[in-house]
């Protein structure tokens, strides 16, 4: 005997011979549905290829990676909280919660540069002495990079 419905994955079991009338339960459970979404560069726009997006609800774990489009898509079951986070080298991972996944079906994310500290110690370029910065109230970059 198989047992369809919209939304939902067939149950299939096996019945033998029937004497009289049969009464049964069948659990059906939700068939996945698939999200899908972009990772940008939240000032660039740019797509971010090799992003971790995971899908997290309990103990439970999906994850996809972005393509050179910055494009994911999984797999997941409706009607479920999940917790979406994003992840990407040189940026600052995003999360977002998911009280339910229903009708909405696509989560897009936009990243920002994750900070970067800069020390060191600024010299004289004639001398290489230690220049004193404690007592300038600004010290002025010129083409500075962090790369």
């Amino acid at each position: 005997m198989k047992v369809t419905a919209d939304e939902y994955l067939p149950y299939e079991a096996e019945i033998g011979e029937i004497d009289e009338v049969l009464t049964f339960d069948a659990a059906l459970e939700l068939a996945p549905k698939t999200v899908t979404g972009v990772v940008t560069d939240a000032v660039t726009s740019a797509a971010i290829e090799g992003a971790s997006v995971k899908f997290a609800a309990g103990e439970k774990e999906f994850t996809a990676t972005t393509d050179a489009d910055g494009k994911y898509s999984v797999e997941l079951t409706p009607g479920v909280a999940y917790t979406m986070t994003v992840e990407a080298e040189n940026y600052s991972s995003y999360e977002y919660e998911i009280s339910e996944l229903g009708e909405v079906l696509t989560f897009n994310a936009a990243l920002t540069l994750a900070p970067k500290t800069v020390s060191g110690t600024i010299t004289d370029e004639v001398t290489g002495a230690d220049k004193d910065t404690q007592n300038k109230k600004e010290t002025k970059w010129e083409n500075f990079n962090t790369d």
